[in-house]
């Protein structure tokens, strides 16, 4: 929460100092416009038409000014637009009972991959969605449990036969995998690395029995 408190922070300052930038350069020219104008037509034969003189230099000045203004409106919007995706993205995280900083993750994710769902990486872990932005985000992982099974299954055990698991997701390796480790009563601790996107066993023991020593 305080990371994304602390991001959402610093684009809402960049936007406001570019926003102060424009504004002030835009004020600048105009500045410059009206006195350049003025120059000419102290430099110049007056017109035929006196009245006609003061009218072209306000319609100059005007449209200058009109100029800035859809400028500082455009600015304007961006900010607004801004903002609003801030509250949908506070919406979807409380939808889906997550934080608003792993919310943020999600929508980096899918916007380099727009077949990925906001309720399927909402299942996975900060450090896996992290990894997988890191990736590319090039598909949908199978998920810590998913591994977790898959190394149970190909070991001929169950989750229940198992102690201490722990899972460490490396997607931005390649390939992309998870390492699974966990332990067995009389087989100590065995190691699995799981491909990531698919769920096959990359490595480790298979068909472990209670009456087969581990090598």
């Amino acid at each position: 929460m305080a990371d994304y408190q602390e991001y959402r922070r610093r684009i809402l300052h960049r936007r406001w100092r570019r926003m102060f930038i424009t504004a002030a350069l835009l004020i600048l020219l105009v500045l410059l416009a009206a006195v350049g104008v003025l120059w000419k037509r102290l430099h110049r034969e007056p017109a035929p038409n006196t009245a006609q003189g003061p009218t072209i230099l306000q319609q100059e000045l005007t449209g200058a000014v009109d100029g800035a203004l859809a400028a500082g409106d455009s600015q304007a919007a961006v900010l607004s637009q801004t903002v609003q995706q801030d509250k949908e993205l506070e919406k979807q995280a409380k939808a889906n009972n997550i934080s608003t900083g792993k919310a943020a993750l999600i929508r980096q994710a899918m916007a380099l991959n727009g077949s990925l769902t906001f309720e399927g990486l909402a299942q996975l872990s900060v450090e896996e969605l992290r990894d997988l932005i890191e990736a590319g985000a090039p598909g949908m992982p199978i998920g810590m449990q998913a591994a977790l099974e898959a190394a149970a299954r190909y070991a001929g055990l169950t989750t229940a036969d198992i102690a201490d698991a722990d899972v460490d997701p490396e997607l931005d390796e390649n390939p992309a995998h998870y390492e699974v480790e966990f332990q067995v009563s009389g087989k100590g601790e065995l190691e699995y690395k799981v491909e990531a996107y698919t769920g096959q066993v990359l490595s480790g023991p298979a068909n472990v029995q209670p009456s087969t020593p581990l090598r």
